[in-house]
């Protein structure tokens, strides 16, 4: 881009060396103002072609490419990990609703068994129960029999003292010793 050119030549108007001096001064003021406004254009125009020659780099490229591969990847994970915890929570409720399930049957069999164990032990106790009644009644029944032989061979014993000539029965009419083992 070309710059402008200033004419050098001096007007008419300025016929005195004041004017000329003060039209001069604004001239290069104004020279200033228009060199310092191209340099600001320059130093954006600069700024802006070097960002676009950053944006457009293969490394720039391969910058953003790498950074979104990574977003996806990220966020692929985040998606794979989401699967996996549901999947996981699919599983521990199914284990829970099994071992719950499980927990019920145990609780079922464990009463189950305490009837049984409890009907077993009350017919147990109750089989124990006539076993003893029987032993107390046989034994009852052969101490009653024993007292009963002792007396008879008492009886027996005295009323053969008390009559000698009964030939061992005495007048009650009991029976010997000999009989009473004999007849049972």
């Amino acid at each position: 881009m070309a710059l402008p050119t200033l004419s050098t030549r001096v007007p008419s108007r300025f016929r005195y060396p004041g004017a000329y001096m003060d039209w001069h001064r604004e001239r290069e003021v104004e020279k200033q103002n228009q060199l310092e406004t191209h340099a600001r254009y320059l130093e954006r125009q600069s700024v802006c072609t070097d960002r676009h020659d950053v944006w457009t780099s293969s490394q720039y490229l391969d910058k953003s490419m790498s950074e979104y591969n990574k977003q996806c990847r990220k966020e692929h994970h985040r998606a794979s990990l989401e699967l996996r915890r549901n999947r996981l929570r699919t599983l521990f409720q199914e284990e829970m609703n099994q071992l719950q399930a499980e927990q019920r049957d145990l609780i079922q069999d464990r009463k189950a068994r305490r009837g049984r164990q409890q009907q077993k032990g009350e017919r147990h106790s109750t089989a124990r129960q006539d076993m003893r009644e029987k032993l107390e009644a046989d034994l009852l029944k052969d101490f009653v029999v024993t007292q009963w032989k002792k007396m008879q061979l008492s009886e027996d014993t005295q009323t053969e003292r008390a009559d000698p000539r009964a030939g061992g029965r005495g007048i009650s009419g009991a029976r010997s010793k000999k009989d009473v083992t004999q007849n049972n």
